[in-house]
C-alpha cells in the first residue's frame, strides 16, 4: 500500500473539516492520533498529516481494532523501508 502526505488543506479534504480544527483534532487524545503516525512535523510551523491512515481512521472510527491494524501495516511498511535504506547505504 502506498501512503500519501499532505499539508492541512489536503487533510482537512479528506475528514471534511476546516483546516483550522486540525490543530484541535491533534490535541484531543479521544482521538488517538500519533505523532509519527497520523502526522509528522517537519519543523515548528510544518505538519504533514497522513491521508491514508486519516481515511482509514475515519472510516473505522468506531472500530479501532481496524484502525490499529491499518497502523500496524504502516509501522512494517516504514521498518521495511528503513532496512532497505540503512543496507543501501553499507
Amino acid at each position: 500500500m502506498e501512503y500519501q502526505f499532505g499539508d492541512k488543506h489536503a487533510a482537512a479534504i479528506v475528514l471534511n473539516c476546516h483546516p483550522n480544527s486540525l490543530a484541535r483534532s491533534r490535541r484531543n487524545t479521544s482521538y488517538g492520533w500519533i505523532e509519527g503516525i497520523h502526522f509528522v512535523r517537519v519543523n515548528a510551523s510544518n505538519i504533514r498529516y497522513n491521508l491514508t491512515l486519516l481515511n482509514d481512521w475515519l472510516m473505522n472510527r468506531h472500530d479501532p481494532n481496524a484502525h490499529h491494524r491499518a497502523i500496524e501495516n504502516y509501522c512494517q511498511v516504514i521498518s521495511h523501508q528503513r532496512r532497505q535504506r540503512k543496507s543501501k547505504a553499507l
